[in-house]
């Protein structure tokens, strides 16, 4: 994504992560996130994408972003804070 689109994507979810809810401390940090994962038939489209933080976006996987969520929680518990970004 161009850093354009980046911006689009920020300002449209109001520069949060889809999944942890927390900012992003630079657009570097700022990954795509299929909100329908592509492998149960999610598309690329600008509907179906949002703005997560790299470690979040490993950690859910083809998770539901409820089930995902829940998991970040725990994992942010047992890394702590800043560990885990």
């Amino acid at each position: 994504m161009s850093v354009r689109s980046y911006d689009g994507l920020l300002l449209r979810w109001d520069g949060l992560c889809v999944i942890c809810g927390n900012p992003f401390p630079n657009k570097d940090s700022v990954t795509k996130e299929h909100l329908v994962p592509r492998c149960l038939g999610g598309r690329g489209n600008s509907d179906n994408i949002a703005p997560s933080h790299f470690m979040c976006n490993q950690a859910r996987g083809d998770l539901s972003l409820r089930e995902a969520v829940v998991l970040i929680e725990l994992k942010r518990k047992q890394m702590g804070e800043e560990e885990f970004d």
